[in-house]
């Protein structure tokens, strides 16, 4: 076969993109494999104990290291949207309920009359979420965040 695999040269073009990304993941595999842990922005761990370097270069779990401190961070973020939301929530006595987050995403059992005051809630908890994340964790946040806001007569339909 004399061609690469489409998956290869897609990572190949996917790291010219991205340079520095590389090394970032060159990083985190060398800290996993002298230090067994992996660590997010906010401080929160996750450990590989048994991380090992193979003869070709490459770490056993390399998949999920690289992917760890990026969903666990976005998920810290999104918990810390849940929790500025509800505060402002009681603040303004909404009759409105956050109900549960899933993945990126916050559910609320909107009162019909709160639906613009819920959205503007919202918005602001998800977004200026990085000033407080910045505030907290001293981590300085290259892009913006943007949020989508869908309404429906429950979750299924929105």
């Amino acid at each position: 076969m004399g061609t690469e695999p489409h998956i290869q040269v897609y990572f190949k073009e996917f790291m010219k993109i991205y340079p520095g990304l590389a090394q970032y993941h060159k990083k985190l595999m060398d800290g996993v494999v002298k230090d067994g842990l992996v660590q997010t922005p906010s401080g929160r761990q996750y450990c590989w104990p048994n991380a090992k370097r193979f003869r070709n270069g490459s770490v056993s779990n390399a998949t999920q290291i690289k992917n760890y401190p990026v969903q666990g961070f976005g998920n810290d973020l999104v918990q810390l949207s849940c929790i500025r939301a509800h505060r402002r929530f009681q603040e303004l006595e909404l009759r409105s309920k956050l109900i549960l987050s899933v993945h990126d995403s916050l559910v609320v059992d909107t009162h019909p009359s709160e639906i613009e005051t819920v959205a503007e809630v919202l918005s602001w908890a998800m977004t200026d979420v990085l000033d407080e994340a910045t505030d907290r964790w001293d981590y300085e946040f290259v892009l913006p965040l943007s949020i989508e806001i869908e309404t429906g007569e429950n979750w299924l339909i929105a």
